[in-house]
């Protein structure tokens, strides 16, 4: 934040943000929920050196675990660098809230604070819809004839794979040793994403789609020979859905996405046309489904996975590909200064902390659409797999994008070849 910075009218603000979201006041009692009144000791302010000083400090405090029975599972650090140059850092549990709550919780701050400043009204519309109810009225939903046909459509999509679907990606030069992080990123060439959203719409097919497929046809060529217990080319690839398909919900500050399994079959060298219209299938088709939520899928699938991936046991977790695409994983967002809005005499801006998580499957894809390119970032555990293989895999990324730009008419093998031995 620079600028002119009103301490108190910050504070303030925060508390109006608390006090819209139920959910924000959420402590655990076992697994009942059970919101308090008003949060309290969730305010701090501290002081640093410079800015990189600031985001340094932050950075140590995101890593601190939350209180989930005590609470408050909202914390907001101020730390004042110069008179006119403060650092905000918010944080939450993320077992109340998902992607799409950030962007709600920022908003209504700046508007609270805005308002606050300049002694008018926010003008933010009541939150008629708490998470709470919306969990009611899943529970409510998700029975009989609703529940059986949710449940037929992944028992048929998912057999033969699990709900956490192992990649069959292996790097015989992985250096091994301890677990660690690390990415490649690329940009595409400038105007690209305007000639794939073009060649999109020709065929009713989106950006999404072509972005899934080339990473799907990443994963197929890079499959060892025998690394799957059925045809290398059936490739399931772990996702998201933000589950806000009830409008009364689109602002609603909670958890409501959920994870997917897309699960396309790319045998017989199929045209990136042919591959493109399949790809678009199975991504609309999962997401008409995903009022399902991924946990009971699991147990109606393979009940043994239930749970696993935030498991005490990392050996009961498969190597899996988690690939995500929206605005909010735009690996830009790592960069300082990303997007701003003017607040009376203050100007708050975006800025992305240095940290990076270790995938959980070994390989997590984010990707987004940027003004005239696509941006793609993957990371990696560098005990399952080397620099030089991920490059590779993002090259073939990169390939496949590229010849979406052109013609569909060309097969999958000379867009994206094999790489393993004897394919």
């Amino acid at each position: 934040m620079t600028g002119k910075l009103d301490r108190s009218a910050l504070e303030t603000a925060l508390h109006g943000v608390a006090a819209r979201h139920e959910n924000l006041r959420a402590t655990f009692d076992g697994l009942r929920m059970r919101p308090v009144a008003e949060l309290r000791d969730f305010f701090h302010v501290t002081a640093a050196g410079s800015r990189e000083q600031a985001l340094s400090l932050l950075e140590r405090r995101l890593q601190e675990p939350f209180d989930l029975a005590g609470g408050p599972l909202l914390r907001a650090w101020l730390v004042r660098v110069e008179d006119e140059l403060s650092l905000l850092g918010l944080s939450v549990d993320h077992i109340i809230a998902d992607g799409k709550s950030r962007d709600v919780l920022v908003n209504d701050l700046i508007r609270l604070y805005g308002a606050q400043t300049a002694g008018t009204d926010p003008g933010l519309p009541e939150v008629a819809v708490q998470f709470a109810d919306y969990a009611a009225w899943e529970r409510s939903y998700l029975q009989g004839a609703v529940l059986e046909r949710l449940s037929d459509y992944w028992r048929t999509t998912l057999d033969g794979v699990d709900p956490l679907p192992a990649s069959g990606l292996t790097d015989p030069a992985a250096p091994g040793g301890e677990t660690g992080a690390d990415r490649v990123r690329f940009t595409t060439a400038p105007d690209l994403q305007p000639k794939l959203a073009a060649a999109a719409t020709a065929a009713g097919v989106s950006v999404y789609g072509i972005v899934s497929a080339a990473v799907k046809a990443a994963v197929a060529a890079h499959r060892l020979p025998g690394s799957t217990p059925h045809d290398p080319y059936d490739v399931a690839v772990y996702g998201s859905a933000a589950n806000r398909v009830l409008p009364e919900v689109a602002e609603v500050f909670g958890y409501f996405a959920t994870p997917i399994v897309f699960r396309t079959d790319l045998s017989g060298d199929p045209t990136l046309e042919r591959l493109l219209a399949m790809e678009t299938r199975a991504v609309l088709g999962a997401l008409r489904r995903q009022q399902l939520p991924h946990s009971l899928v699991t147990k109606l699938v393979n009940p043994s996975q239930y749970g696993v991936r935030h498991g005490a046991d990392p050996a009961r977790v498969p190597r899996y590909v988690n690939f995500d695409f929206g605005s909010h994983n735009d690996p830009a967002a790592a960069k300082p200064d990303t997007g701003q809005a003017g607040t009376g005499r203050a100007v708050f801006r975006q800025v992305g902390l240095p940290v990076l998580p270790v995938p959980r499957g070994g390989l997590r894809i984010l990707s987004a659409e940027r003004p005239g390119v696509i941006s793609v970032d993957v990371r990696y555990r560098t005990d399952f797999y080397s620099r030089p293989w991920v490059s590779a895999f993002a090259a073939g990324i990169h390939r496949f994008l590229t010849a979406a730009a052109g013609d569909w008419s060309v097969r999958l093998s000379d867009v994206v070849p094999a790489r393993g031995a004897g394919r």
